[in-house]
């Protein structure tokens, strides 16, 4: 409709069909039976029809630029605090600041998502200060 109003003749929709959800595609989905069938084997001991359906949360931030931490920054981060530049092990480059960002562990294990508060450049040479304002926390 809204489309259809924009250049002035109208529009209807009769249906709408989601193909790719970020990096997933329609071809990648399962069915609720499948995943059904696949959780009642994991309850009867075997887990590998649920490994071979479940994603990991890494693939769902696979677009995003990278910050790993450190180790030494992952009892701040579980407790909500922002990503600080002495905290920081890499950063993929170029990344400005602004800019979305996947934090890592140093495993490759997701830990957050946040923003970055400078750019990779900058925070490479940062001795301190915020690098990534953390925005969800997964761990």
């Amino acid at each position: 409709h809204d489309a259809g109003l924009k250049i002035g003749c109208g529009a209807h929709m009769s249906a709408l069909r989601r193909i790719q959800a970020g990096p997933y595609k329609l071809a990648d989905a399962v069915t609720l039976e499948d995943f059904e069938r696949a959780a009642n084997q994991n309850k009867s001991g075997s887990d590998a029809a649920l490994l071979k359906i479940l994603k990991c949360m890494e693939s769902a931030v696979a677009h995003l630029p990278k910050v790993w931490a450190s180790e030494d920054a992952l009892e701040f981060l579980k407790n909500g605090a922002d990503l600080y530049a002495p905290g920081v092990e890499f950063v993929n480059h170029p990344i400005y600041a602004g800019e979305a960002v996947a934090v890592l562990t140093v495993s490759g294990k997701l830990l957050a998502l946040g923003e970055l508060a400078a750019s990779s450049a900058e925070i490479i040479e940062m001795p301190r200060g915020t690098a990534v304002r953390t925005r969800k926390i997964f761990i």
